[in-house]
């Protein structure tokens, strides 16, 4: 997408992500399911703001989907109503976008995560670094370290 969060990426960058190589990060379900209710706990702490915020998905999804999240928010069941809107939800539809997005998607690269520690993820980002910076490339070509 064009927006991080309230942040819009400029024309000219977003155009080079486009026409860059693509690396899918992938993780277990569990895994993500299990990150994500930790980042967003504080919707835990305010159930009718996060159902104001699942009514935005109802035209989207049906009422019937809708409702089943509805109901599993309003129980607590954090988890199963997270894993259901990945499912369901997000990643048809990030799969969609990306495709539509980004060119290169059908290319990309694929990184299994072990897991989503920090450690691990640290791991993986110092790796994709070293493997697809220019600058480390062009050291390791010239025998310079980088």
């Amino acid at each position: 997408s064009k927006r991080v969060g309230a942040v819009t990426i400029h024309p000219t960058v977003f155009e080079a992500m486009q026409r860059a190589p693509v690396v899918t990060l992938e993780a277990s379900l569990s895994d993500r399911v299990a990150l994500l209710c930790e980042d967003y706990r504080h919707f835990m702490n305010d159930k009718e703001g996060f159902a104001t915020r699942l009514a935005a998905l109802r035209p989207i999804v049906g009422a019937s989907v809708h409702d089943e999240w509805l109901t599993a928010c309003r129980e607590g069941n954090w988890g199963e109503m997270v894993e259901d809107l990945l499912v369901r939800h997000y990643d048809p539809n990030y799969l969609k976008a990306g495709q539509r997005l980004y060119p290169n998607s059908e290319r990309a690269e694929r990184v299994n995560l072990p897991d989503l520690s920090e450690a691990a993820l640290r791991e993986c980002a110092s790796q994709l670094i070293q493997d697809h910076d220019p600058l480390n490339a062009d050291s390791r070509q010239q025998g310079i370290e980088a």
